[in-house]
């Protein structure tokens, strides 16, 4: 498989860059690009460090439009480079190899109105896949956009299967069954004033021993240079419901971006949505992604600030999570150079706060687009 997968990557970068100069005269607007990685976990126990070398990339292509239906499909593949990794910390997100077909689908659009069956990637605030990582998750889904109100965008949908990063033993993952039944979202995003927006979205996951219903609703106000919005995600996991209210502030001092957040939950564990990006919480940075904060009787607050320096954007965060039993924090620092139009390089640094079992870790993402 190891083999197999090098020989992919070779083959696509080389096809990609071959078919997207050929993409107008065929009717297809083809697009890939290829991602190299590498992680460094530091933990507690030094025998469960790691260390992790990936590359990858994606070859993208969709139809031009005939009477409103038009096609897409994306193949993705990843390789390990290198790996030092006994405790097993890299087998979720980043220990793929080999070849998905991520996307594969139809789309039909009718005015404001479109369709689209088959492998796609979502962004939503419940529903959304992640590409932090070489290999991006992906779903078999039906969604339905409409967009005849003025300023407003309704989405529903009908997910059945889930494509993770890694199948856990060391290759890509495959599209999976969504728990029983699949799950079924709606939405709806809109700007009501130029200085106020808002969107609500609800998810269902159906399970036979009990579903997981969440509930997302957040607004958002302009107030000259600074935007305040509020949050909350409220879920009932099979009777056990649990909420998280979060507040959030973001403005700009001349050349440097600042935010600060708080985040807040009751007596139960919040469910946070499906998909590796499905990620609402104010209270989030770079790797942790906020994912303490839905735990029950947990308060939480980030601020983190960034600034571009000679082409360089920096940027340096600091969020701490507060429980009834456990205090753990995360500092990070941040860099992302653009090489030029279609390269970029990307390094963060994190410290993890002692109640973690977890010190530090380390990413650099050097990307290049087609």
């Amino acid at each position: 498989m190891k083999k197999i997968a090098k020989l992919s990557l070779v083959a696509a970068v080389a096809v990609a860059g071959f078919t997207t100069a050929q993409a107008d005269d065929h009717g297809l607007n083809i697009k890939a690009g290829v991602k190299a990685q590498y992680f460094n976990e530091q933990k507690e126990n030094s025998a469960n460090d790691s260390t992790i070398g990936v590359a990858g990339g994606y070859i993208n292509v969709t139809t031009k439009a005939y009477k409103g239906l038009s096609a897409g499909a994306e193949v993705q593949f990843g390789t390990v480079l290198d790996k030092d990794d006994v405790a097993g910390n890299t087998t979720g997100a980043e220990d793929a190899e080999g070849v998905v077909l991520s996307e594969a689908y139809l789309q039909y659009v009718a005015g404001n109105t479109g369709i689209k069956i088959g492998r796609q990637h979502i962004s939503t605030p419940l529903v959304k896949n992640s590409g932090s990582r070489v290999i991006k998750d992906s779903f078999e889904a039906i969604t339905l956009v409409n967009k005849d109100i003025k300023n407003t965008t309704l989405v529903a949908g009908y997910i059945s299967k889930f494509q993770n990063r890694t199948d856990g033993a060391g290759d890509v993952g495959d599209f999976e069954d969504v728990l029983d039944d699949g799950a079924y979202t709606v939405m709806a995003k809109t700007q009501i004033t130029p200085e106020l927006d808002a969107t609500v979205q609800y998810a269902s996951i159906k399970k036979d021993a009990g579903d997981t219903n969440v509930l997302f609703a957040e607004a958002g106000y302009k107030m000259g240079a600074a935007k305040v919005n509020a949050e909350v995600v409220s879920s009932d996991n099979a009777g056990a419901e649990g909420t998280l209210y979060g507040v959030k502030v973001a403005t700009k001092v001349g050349a440097v971006a600042l935010t600060a957040a708080a985040t807040s939950t009751g007596d139960t564990d919040v469910v946070r949505g499906l998909g590796n990006g499905a990620f609402p919480s104010y209270t989030k940075l770079t790797v942790g992604a906020g994912g303490l904060s839905y735990k029950a009787n947990t308060d939480s607050y980030m601020v983190k600030a960034s600034t571009t320096v000679g082409g360089v954007k920096v940027g340096a965060g600091y969020a701490s999570y507060n429980a009834d039993a456990t205090d753990n924090t995360e500092a990070e620092i941040t860099a992302a150079y653009k090489l030029s139009a279609n390269a970029s390089l990307v390094a963060s640094h994190t410290v993890f706060g002692a109640d973690s079992a977890a010190k530090s870790e380390s990413r650099l993402t050097l990307a290049y687009k087609f």
